[in-house]
């Protein structure tokens, strides 16, 4: 009785055994497209299978990798293979395909061979879960429903690596893969690369590593170029249009792509995790770029984007990355740096973005000081890097939007104190830049200069040839000198007369006391007067050399007087250009000292210039102060 006991005992716990004993199916990739495109049910699903390219149908669904060629190969390879192509047919699959646990092998007799999906077109989506994939490529597919990678059991997806399109340049003659419901990506192993080559997306393309079940979401290379992300669709939550989880990957690069405005608020390029390096180049962001907790250990390169809406990290202290090797262009983030942050309401999530100018927004004082913590962060960054152009315009920003709190601030209290440090900066950004410009607040000055000299042109303190008096002397000579026969000799003799009677008292008495004095002073004051005499006879004779008036004006033949008007008229303007000079020197002059002496200078000022003097001054002082501030300030640095 108990051998026959433990008989069936033995026979039961088999029967047991043998029904968890997993039985994996066996066929050739040929027979999966076949099946997935007959399949007479609603959805294809292939669960427990093991998947390999055979020999007869390796030209069709493998990839081979190829050493290093040469150009001229390459080209031949490209042309060979474009040949190939085009006369391939297209595989429609009609039906969702969702495949569980199902092991895609590569030829055993050749290991570098990977699958490639060519010229496929998938009328529903496309579903791979907790599968086995050495290397995937779609080239020139179609994709009208969703795209999907994801990892449902403790046990990680081995998916290695996953192309969407082709990496040569020339990718015309691939025509390109469309994504119509986007791409999700949900992989926990520890090397996986994606690479995302001229596609065309339609939805939301996630790519997900955050581990998933068990997975500690470790990445190889992210690789997107020369791709479009659009969302047509309307929606009021927030869309992503491509979005990189990441708990740690290696490096991730985004180039040449463009990112469509969605017409919602929105993320656009949501970026989370940690990554050795990432470059962004040549892009066209219509939407925001969002980082949430995004860590760069070392090369963050972003060049030569347009970013057309904000770059916006959801936390000013979260975004971290090395202050050596990251190159961010400030002319490509300026005016667009803001933090953010999403709201989730009944109506679902959407994304909230601060800016510091409602006044809303500015009596928030937590992201207040969050937003100014992440300028400070590419303040720092530019600083570090001798790049005081970018440097001084991060600061530029950073003290606006203190312009603004101190504005807000006026408003919300009404003292004078906050009037004087609201309208102080706004005097600082119109003067200097507030600080980070001295040439602007040099220029700045000498506007004020020559809008005070002015109105010491109009109201001179000092006699020239445009002063009343002169200007009736000078006339007075004129007529005088025509309607007799006076020369001109004698008008000189008459302005120098007290000169040359003092130059004769002179001469006499240096004369008369040569015996009475050194020699050496003797010989020193000869030569003196010798030489004013030599200049006076010089002057005379100059004078009787132009002198054409000899006698009146009415004695004059008419061709004399037609060439006298003539050198008259030259005479004339040339006394009153004298004076309209003299008249502006003088008014630089005045203004330039009274704006440098606080109105205590040499020059006396007379009249209304008086009190204009003291106005000026006083600015003077102000701005020569903030001036010398900002040019020490930039020597400093």
């Amino acid at each position: 009785m108990k051998i026959l006991f433990f008989s069936l005992f033995f026979l039961f716990s088999f029967q047991i055994f043998a029904q968890k004993t997993e039985n994996r199916r066996k066929m050739t990739f040929a027979q999966f497209v076949k099946e997935a495109q007959e399949c007479k049910g609603e959805v294809y699903q292939l669960s427990n299978a093991d998947i390999q390219i055979s020999s007869q149908d390796q030209y069709r669904f493998s990839l081979e990798y190829v050493g290093r060629l040469s150009q001229e190969q390459e080209t031949k390879k490209n042309n060979v293979l474009k040949s190939f192509v085009d006369s391939l047919p297209k595989i429609v699959f009609p039906k969702p395909i969702n495949l569980y646990q199902v092991n895609f092998l590569p030829d055993l007799n050749d290991y570098q061979t990977g699958i490639i999906f060519l010229k496929c077109i998938f009328e529903k989506s496309l579903a791979f879960y907790d599968c086995n994939v050495n290397h995937f490529v779609f080239v020139a597919c179609h994709f009208k429903g969703l795209l999907l990678f994801l990892n449902e059991k403790e046990n990680p997806n081995k998916i290695h690596n996953i192309q969407v399109g082709t990496n040569d340049p020339n990718e015309s003659k691939f025509e390109k893969c469309i994504l119509e419901q986007g791409l999700r990506t949900e992989i926990a192993n520890n090397k996986t690369n994606i690479r995302i080559f001229n596609i065309i997306s339609k939805g939301i393309v996630d790519l997900n590593y955050s581990g998933g079940a068990g997975g500690m979401g470790m990445l190889g290379d992210i690789e997107i170029w020369k791709s479009t992300f659009s969302y047509p669709e309307k929606n009021t939550q927030t869309i992503r249009l491509l979005g990189i989880w990441a708990m740690d990957a290696n490096r991730l690069l985004i180039s040449d792509s463009k990112f469509e405005d969605t017409k919602t608020r929105n993320h656009g390029l949501f970026l989370t995790g940690r990554y050795k390096g990432i470059s962004l180049k040549n892009n066209i962001l219509d939407v925001n770029l969002h980082t949430y907790r995004l860590t760069v250990e070392d090369d963050f390169i972003v060049e030569n984007n347009q970013f057309n809406k904000k770059f916006s990290p959801s936390d000013g202290e979260s975004l971290k990355f090395d202050l050596y090797s990251t190159n961010i262009s400030w002319n490509q983030i300026s005016g667009k740096l803001t933090t953010d942050k999403t709201i989730f309401n009944e109506r679902g999530d959407s994304l909230v973005i601060y800016e510091a100018r409602s006044d809303l927004e500015l009596a928030n004082e937590d992201d207040y000081k969050r937003l100014l913590a992440l300028y400070g962060r590419f303040y720092t960054l530019y600083k570090n890097r001798i790049d005081m152009q970018s440097a001084n315009a991060c600061r530029i920003e950073i003290k606006n939007i203190e312009t603004r709190k101190s504005a807000y601030d006026y408003r919300q209290t009404h003292t004078l104190k906050a009037y004087l440090d609201w309208k102080m900066n706004v005097f600082l950004h119109d003067f200097s830049d507030y600080g980070t410009d001295y040439v602007k607040s040099m220029i700045y000055a000498l506007q004020v200069i020559a809008f005070f000299a002015v109105f010491y042109f109009f109201f001179p303190s000092q006699e020239d040839n445009l002063s009343k008096n002169r200007f009736m002397r000078f006339f007075n000579k004129a007529i005088e000198y025509f309607k007799t026969d006076k020369q001109l000799t004698e008008f000189q003799q008459e302005q120098k007369e007290e000169e040359l009677r003092k130059i004769a008292h002179f001469k006499e008495n240096l004369l008369a006391s040569q015996n009475q004095i050194p020699k050496i002073v003797f010989w020193l004051g000869r030569p003196f007067y010798e030489s004013v005499f030599a200049y006076n006879r010089f002057v005379i004779w100059l004078l009787q050399s132009s002198d054409f008036v000899k006698g009146t004006w009415q004695n004059l033949r008419k061709s004399q007087k037609l060439l006298l008007s003539f050198w008259v008229s030259v005479y004339f303007l040339s006394f009153v250009l004298v004076g309209l000079l003299m008249r502006i020197i003088n008014a630089i002059a005045m203004s330039l000292n009274f704006f440098t002496t606080l109105g205590y200078g040499e020059i006396q000022a007379q009249g209304i210039s008086k009190y204009l003097a003291v106005v000026e001054g006083a600015i003077g002082w102000f701005l020569l102060t903030v001036f010398s501030a900002s040019l020490v300030s930039q020597l400093l640095q």
